[in-house]
């Protein structure tokens, strides 16, 4: 007869169990997760895998409790890991009695079940449990994720408790990351990096450049669920991105029936934003999309000072910009999924996002001899403007054969983008002494179409080799063209019409065929956790100027192998060591060799004979979390060949050339260390970067080789003043770093915000302030044999936001399955 008794918990009891076990089953089960037992008595260990009984998804942070039946008193049991596996190793000789639960869910017992020397390893196969949804009216139970949340291969951080969340964009979310850097043009790095990958959602963004930078801008923050960032990516994602891969995941809170969301707000300067979102969920449909527009008016000025160094005697260039943008943007997401069966899985999804930007633009110049006289005065006028079209569409099928250790998933994507941007180029000369000037006219206008298409069809298979092995394998293929005309005119004498100059115009075709194929081994070796993989990719790139029948051809093969090694110490703390080669390949608009002006003083030519960028990136890591925090430190060093950087020339007209060129060598190392702490109502997360980095250039005729030391900090401070009202406060700073060509002074930013919850959990009302003091700033001191200049820019951005959230809709509902934060087999880290 069975002495170890059990009863059947309430629904509240399970959810309280569940969230007791998701908190604080690392620290607990320490302790009780391996009984005492004798020296003499054999010891063996339990395992299994717990999945939903009706789609086959694993059920991570599910309760296994395990009873003794001949000692009631004897019971100990873990949390099921992201796979929806447990191991309890440690078990001594007898018989036992397994219960797993988790909310949600009717609970599950296995009864005699036997650990003896005969038969020391005891596997329970896949245990699947019944949905069994419930209602949680009698039970308010709050429990907030961790800002930070650490894994094999990333680091995942929350949004919604991030100030930039409040009335952002993307770029402010990703401003207030530890390691990542956004410059004032958009262009992200990462760890001092550039050539960074953004995804969204896990897919490529198919821009680069001024496009994505632009992208960016648009994407509201309150769209945003997390972002994961993967310095050194398995070989099983894509090798594009020298400094690795930032994937940005929008929100989907869709739980079982129907719900959705609202916010708005607005603020100044001129900023509005408005978004909501709608799920439904019922047997085998899921159905999801988000809209979100956003719209803001900004001013930022700025000065250039410029000394020629090679004439006699020397003379000098001072200049006043300013610039005016009115931006607006629509954002779309869908997703849909049906599930036939408990194995299969058929899904749809559509992105679609639209932005226009007008902006005007005003220089000023004034030439200056040795004593500092004004030798010339004039002006320069652009009146542009940007039209952006973006269509993403995906469709996927996924066959589970077990929980999620042996699927096979096949995807075919196409995106499409369309840009059109046209600008007036106008010059004024001024009158040295004051005086009225002429009204300019309008003497140039460049206008580009550029269309991009974009197909990738890819297939994954993984499946165990062995209890502690698994293997990954895929292939994928991509076909991207780019096709871009741009028509360059002059004014005609009289203001009516244009005449087209042939000289400036002109117009290409890029291609570039991918195949690749990988495969990824993990295996498991007690407290130890190895992945290695390789991935082959076949490149092939042809480039071809319609204007002068010019081409370039590219074919190359490349190996991209990969590898990780992580040690539990523990459960609290864990040691990781791994390895990526990655690459950056140049985009189009590097390789255009034709030149593009942005006024009458600056253009860029693009250099159709870059190679990629190939980097060898290592990291190790070591983190631990604890019941007060969290803590995480990262030494890393990255090797590249061919560096792909940007190179900028002053000829003695003192027009400013932007081109591209391929230095010998850049060699970077440092360590990134973040943390988080709770403590009472207050709770603050941050990071701290410092690296070296050294690039050797004497691979060109002028050599721009560099040595520099910089860092940079950030830091999200969170007080609750009451239950409804918390207090949030965010603050970073860039110190100065040397460049190939110069220095680029400190930037700092700041934001303090005040959040306000409104009936019950339903709704908020959020205020927050940007830069109050007005200190973010760009700064950037050139020198070279020829010139030597100091350039300052400031954006304009201080201001007040106000906004309001809501969420509506009232279904039975089941919390959202996460993986645990620090699951046994492979412990993250986070806040408990």
């Amino acid at each position: 007869m069975r002495t170890f008794s059990r009863s059947r918990l309430s629904p509240a009891w399970h959810v309280a169990l569940c969230l007791a076990l998701h908190l604080f089953a690392p620290a607990a089960f320490a302790q009780v997760a391996a009984p005492a037992s004798r020296a003499s008595d054999p010891v063996g260990r339990i395992r299994g895998t717990v999945v939903d009984g009706a789609t086959g998804d694993p059920l991570g942070a599910a309760a296994v409790a395990i009873g003794d039946t001949s000692d009631p008193s004897r019971t100990f049991g873990t949390v099921t890991g992201p796979d929806g596996g447990f191991l309890i190793e440690g078990v001594p000789a007898g018989s036992y009695v397994v219960e797993i639960t988790f909310v949600g869910y009717s609970s599950h017992t296995v009864e005699d079940v036997t650990v003896s020397a005969e038969n020391p390893r005891v596997d329970l196969g896949t245990l699947r449990l019944a949905p069994a949804p419930v209602e949680l009216d009698e039970l308010t139970a709050a429990v907030e994720r961790s800002a930070i949340r650490l894994e094999a291969d990333r680091t995942t951080y929350q949004v919604k408790d991030l100030p930039s969340a409040v009335s952002g964009t993307a770029i402010d979310v990703l401003r207030e990351l530890p390691a990542v850097d956004v410059d004032v043009e958009g262009n992200v790095s990462l760890r001092g990096g550039e050539g960074v990958t953004v995804q969204v959602n896990g897919r490529p963004v198919p821009m680069r450049g001024e496009q994505l930078a632009a992208f960016l801008r648009q994407l509201p923050a309150n769209l945003i669920d997390r972002v994961e960032v993967m310095p050194n990516p398995s070989a099983k994602h894509d090798p594009e991105g020298a400094a690795g891969v930032l994937n940005i995941v929008l929100r989907e809170n869709t739980d079982l029936g129907t719900s959705g969301g609202l916010n708005l707000g607005g603020g100044t300067p001129n900023r509005q934003n408005a978004s909501g979102n709608l799920g439904y969920q019922k047997g085998p449909i899921t159905l999801f999309a988000s809209y979100g527009f956003f719209a803001m008016d900004q001013e930022s000025e700025g000065t250039l000072f410029r000394e020629y160094l090679s004439s006699e005697p020397r003379t000098f260039l001072s200049q006043r910009s300013s610039i005016a943008y009115d931006r607006h943007s629509h954002n779309l997401n869908a997703t849909g999924e049906f599930r036939p069966t408990g194995k299969d899985i058929f899904g749809i999804s559509l992105m679609l996002n639209t932005w226009d930007t007008d902006e005007t633009g005003i220089d000023t110049y004034l030439d200056l001899d040795a004593g500092g006289s004004a030798t010339r005065h004039f002006r320069h006028l652009s009146d542009r403007g940007d039209d952006y079209r973006f269509h993403d569409h995906a469709l996927t099928y996924k066959r589970t054969l077990e929980g999620n250790r042996h699927e096979l998933s096949v995807e075919v994507r196409h995106n499409r983008t369309r840009n059109g941007t046209s600008n007036l180029l106008a010059e004024q000369p001024l009158p040295l002494h004051g005086g009225s000037a002429p009204d300019p006219a309008a003497s140039r206008r460049e206008a580009v179409d550029a269309t991009g298409v974009t197909w990738t069809a890819q297939a994954d298979y993984s499946r165990p080799l062995g209890p502690a092995t698994r293997l990954e394998i895929g292939y994928k293929g991509t076909l991207r063209r780019l096709d871009n005309d741009l028509a360059a005119s002059t004014v005609a004498p009289d203001g009516d019409g244009l005449i087209p100059d042939p000289a400036r115009s002109n117009a290409f075709d890029h291609d570039e065929e991918i195949h690749a194929g990988y495969a990824v081994v993990q295996r498991q070796f007690g407290a130890f956790e190895v992945h290695g993989g390789l991935r082959i990719e076949h490149t092939t790139t042809d480039f071809e100027l319609r204007t002068t029948g010019e081409s370039h051809s590219h074919g190359y093969t490349d190996f991209f192998p990969s590898a990780t090694l992580a040690y539990r110490i523990g459960e609290t703390k864990q040691l990781r060591a791994n390895y990526a080669k990655r690459v950056q390949r140049p985009d189009s608009w590097s390789l255009n060799p034709f030149a593009r002006y942005q006024d009458a003083s600056y253009r860029f030519v693009g250099n159709p004979y870059l190679e990629p960028e190939y980097t060898h990136a290592f990291e190790l890591g070591y983190q631990q979390f604890g019941s007060l925090g969290s803590v995480q430190i990262s030494p890393y060093y990255r090797r590249s060949t061919n560096a792909l950087r940007t190179i900028q020339t002053v000829d003695d007209e003192g027009i400013t050339t932007i081109t591209f060129r391929n230095l010998a060598t850049n060699e970077t190392w440092g360590a990134d260390v973040n943390g988080s702490i709770r403590f009472g109502r207050l709770s603050v997360f941050g990071g701290v970067n410092a690296y070296r980095a050294e690039t050797d250039g004497s691979n060109l005729e002028e050599a721009v080789s560099s040595r520099a030391f910089t860092w940079s900090a950030r830091a999200n401070t969170s007080v609750r003043i009451t239950p409804t009202l918390d207090a949030q406060l965010f603050y970073m700073y860039r110190a100065p770093m040397d460049v190939e060509q110069g220095r680029i002074g400190r930037m700092e930013m700041m934001s303090f915000a005040l959040r306000k919850k409104l009936f019950g959990d339903k709704g908020n009302i959020s205020f927050q302030i940007v830069d109050p003091f007005d200190r973010m700033e760009f700064s950037y001191r050139m020198h070279d044999a020829r010139q030597e200049q100091t350039l300052r820019r400031k954006f304009g951005v201080r201001g007040a936001y106000l906004s309001f959230g809501y969420s509506f809709g009232r279904p039975p509902k089941i919390e959202q399955r996460e993986a645990p934060q620090a699951p046994p087999q492979t412990p993250g880290m986070g806040i408990p």
